[in-house]
């Protein structure tokens, strides 16, 4: 089962997806990361998960350290060059991890390096 971590779980996107992929057969949401709301649980922030997602949110480091593939669902612009964002996606690659983004959000650096 491949291990998934999503960066933005808290935002609109990352809440969405993070529904989606605890219901997929072939993955296991491994970690959630939030800025701001690191170490509370993502259900204190949406209610509707109290049941069936205990994860609590957690630093990029620690999403990219216990997740196989990593989505980020950041805010526009929170992946170009010098951000955390192109950060966590320099990390992801250099442990060989998959990250995951809107292409349209990803520095020019990440979307070579990904084709």
């Amino acid at each position: 089962m491949i291990q998934a971590g999503i960066l933005g779980a808290t935002g609109y996107a990352g809440v969405e997806l993070t529904r989606l992929l605890l219901r997929h057969p072939g993955a296991q949401v491994a970690a959630v990361g939030s800025v701001s709301f690191e170490g509370q649980a993502l259900w204190e922030v949406y209610p509707s998960l109290r049941e069936i997602c205990p994860l609590v949110c957690e630093s990029a480091d620690e999403v990219l350290t216990k997740s196989d593939v990593v989505f980020a669902a950041l805010p526009h612009g929170l992946s170009q060059d010098g951000s955390p964002g192109f950060a966590a996606f320099q990390s992801a690659k250099s442990n060989g991890s998959s990250f995951i983004s809107p292409t349209s959000t990803l520095a020019p650096a990440c979307r070579s390096s990904m084709l």
